[in-house]
C-alpha cells in the first residue's frame, strides 16, 4: 500500500553568486565568511543511498543557494539517484546558451 508521491528537495549549497535582493532565502555569496554551507562527498553518498533505499520518485535539486556552484555534486546526483524524475532549479548563470548548458550538464 503506497502513501503517495515522494519528493526530496536537495540543497547542494547555501551559497549563491547572484544574491537577488528579492530572494526569500537571502543566500550569502561564496567566501563571505559563512562556515560550512556545502555537502561533503560522504554526505552526498549517504543522501543518495537514503533516497534510493526509500524509493524516492522525484528529486528536486534546488536550494537556499545556487546548486550550479556545486556542479560535481549535481553531476553525482544526476548519475546515481534513481528517482523517476529529477528537476534542476537554477539561475542558469553558469551557461550563456542552451547548448552550453547541455554541455556542462
Amino acid at each position: 500500500m503506497g502513501y503517495g508521491f515522494s519528493v526530496v528537495c536537495y540543497w547542494p549549497t547555501i551559497y549563491c553568486s547572484v544574491a537577488c535582493p528579492n530572494c526569500a532565502f537571502a543566500s550569502p555569496k561564496p567566501h563571505c565568511g559563512v562556515k560550512g554551507g556545502v555537502y561533503q562527498p560522504e554526505g552526498v553518498k549517504k543522501s543518495i543511498q537514503f533516497m534510493n533505499d526509500a524509493g524516492v520518485e522525484k528529486l528536486v535539486i534546488t536550494g537556499g543557494g545556487e546548486p550550479a556552484l556545486e556542479m560535481d555534486t549535481v553531476r553525482v546526483l544526476l548519475k546515481e539517484a534513481r528517482a523517476e524524475s529529477i528537476e534542476f532549479v537554477t539561475s542558469a548563470l553558469f551557461a550563456k546558451t542552451t547548448d552550453e548548458a547541455r554541455k556542462i550538464l
